[in-house]
């Protein structure tokens, strides 16, 4: 068992509050953006598209992760489902 520092402690919990502080504005950001798109648009047309596969591209891992696609499809999926709208997924192949 591992003991730390008072200041180790003081600083993860101020890491952690970082984290939850981004996490809070990315998911407000997701809500605000799939209530907009619902409310505007009747079908709503998604790349089918294979995050983990993208992910592994070191380059852009960090980017594609901080931009949560998942999380907005999903919060689009369920505010259309509630509306009667239409979200389709369609194959990334041959899309631009």
């Amino acid at each position: 068992m591992e003991f730390r520092s008072n200041n180790y402690q003081k600083q993860k919990q101020k890491v952690n509050r970082i984290h939850k502080k981004v996490a809070s504005a990315r998911n407000h950001f997701s809500h605000c953006l799939s209530k907009l798109l619902v409310e505007k648009y009747d079908l709503i047309v998604f790349e089918d598209l294979k995050i983990k596969n993208l992910v592994k591209n070191n380059r852009l891992a960090k980017s594609i992760s901080d931009v949560s696609w998942n999380k907005l499809v999903q919060h689009v999926t369920y505010k259309a489902a509630e509306r009667g709208k239409i979200v389709d997924k369609v194959n990334p192949n041959n899309t631009t």
